[in-house]
């Protein structure tokens, strides 16, 4: 027995992807016919795609860009339902803030 070389081992299964595209066969029909393994022709037949070397395309982001235009620093006011508020919201309160909304549910 002889060893192939890698460019024969490379022209015997382009030749065989080729065969298989041209005969209209599925790749079982054809390597049943051919008496050659399934996972072998679609392992060659990725490396000679290249598919295996190929990183999936990125998806777009299905966020939205958001621009932040400058911060609030103004205090914010929440009105419940029967007419309850609470004033002078700011980040230095937010603590006491989601407490008190807490208690109020």
């Amino acid at each position: 027995m002889t060893m192939q070389s890698a460019a024969d081992n490379k022209e015997y299964w382009a030749n065989h992807i080729r065969d298989w595209k041209s005969s209209g066969l599925t790749q079982t029909a054809y390597c049943d016919r051919e008496n050659i393994k399934v996972y072998q022709l679609s392992y060659q037949k990725s490396k000679i795609d290249g598919s295996s070397n190929k990183t999936p395309k990125a998806q777009p982001s299905k966020f939205a860009a958001v621009e932040v235009l400058s911060p609030c620093n103004e205090a914010l006011t929440l009105t419940f339902s029967g007419g309850i508020q609470l004033s002078g919201i700011d980040a230095a309160n937010l603590t006491v803030v989601k407490h008190l909304m807490e208690m109020l549910k």
